[in-house]
């Protein structure tokens, strides 16, 4: 799960630049940046919600599921989530 957990800091990140350093991105244009910038295994399912907030600040959130499947038995679903507060300056 380290590679995943990196791809999500790092969708975070690219989605943080573009709500801070352009002016003025939709929601929209926030979520698909960070949807591109996504890496990690391909057991699990990614989830990146819609930035949510005020004029203020957005908050960016990723989540990830991964249900961990043994040979003989199966362990109950694994969620990760983060979760980045921006700052808006414009």
């Amino acid at each position: 799960m380290g590679s995943s957990s990196a791809g999500m800091q790092h969708a975070l990140g690219e989605g943080a630049r573009m709500a801070t350093i352009y002016p003025s991105p939709t929601d929209t244009q926030i979520q698909d940046k960070m949807n591109a910038k996504l890496f990690g295994t391909k057991i699990g399912q990614f989830n990146v919600a819609a930035p949510t907030g005020t004029a203020n600040y957005k908050d960016l959130q990723v989540t990830y599921t991964v249900r961990p499947n043994f040979l003989f038995f199966t362990l109950p679903a694994v969620t990760i989530t983060r979760t980045k507060r921006v700052y808006l300056s414009f």
